[in-house]
């Protein structure tokens, strides 16, 4: 069980430096594998813990019927170092727990990121288009009297609005340094 909960440590160890280890954002696959690796590490060592308790709880059964023996000085004393590695083997499988809730955490907070940015995105074009959008509703009406269907700059005009406001809205995001 010492020997499966190693292997957990040593798959963290990968894991984590895999994700905290780079200064590029990491690929979608490469995050999906952490989680998967993520998952099957909290898979072991939730079986290494039922193990343990499965041994801790037939120890404490048959504690009785030891003391009936005559070696059980013996004995005893290998079932009290027997109980010490299970309750050190109990500990490491808590640390590497919390090491599994900080690795979800930081795989977790890289695709919020990813998102974030895809989101930020999709915000700022649907801004840029926003003020064109109304200013071709606004032409767009079947009014009887808008003196600018008449007039010869009438549909520059209102193009040229259109690009003035979507070029006004970038500028504005670059400037706020929202882009």
């Amino acid at each position: 069980m010492a020997d499966l909960l190693e292997g957990v440590g040593r798959e963290l160890d990968h894991v984590s430096g895999t994700l905290l280890g780079n200064t590029e954002p990491l690929a979608e696959e490469a995050l999906r594998a952490s989680l998967l690796a993520t998952g099957r590490s909290a898979a072991q060592i939730s079986r290494v813990r039922l193990c343990l308790m499965t041994v801790e709880r037939m120890l404490v059964f048959h504690i009785p019927n030891i003391e009936k023996r005559s070696e059980a000085g013996k004995l005893r004393a290998t079932i009290t170092a027997t109980q010490l590695d299970i309750h050190a083997l109990h500990v490491h499988a808590e640390f590497l727990e919390g090491r599994i809730t900080l690795t979800v955490d930081a795989t977790m907070g890289m695709i919020n990121l990813r998102q974030n940015v895809t989101v930020k995105i999709l915000s700022v074009v649907a801004a840029l288009f926003l003020p064109p959008t109304l200013i071709a509703s606004t032409y767009g009406m079947n009014f009887r009297l808008m003196p600018e269907l008449e007039w010869s700059f009438g549909y520059p005009l209102a193009v040229g609005l259109m690009v003035a406001s979507s070029v006004a809205t970038f500028l504005i995001f670059r400037w706020k340094k929202w882009l």
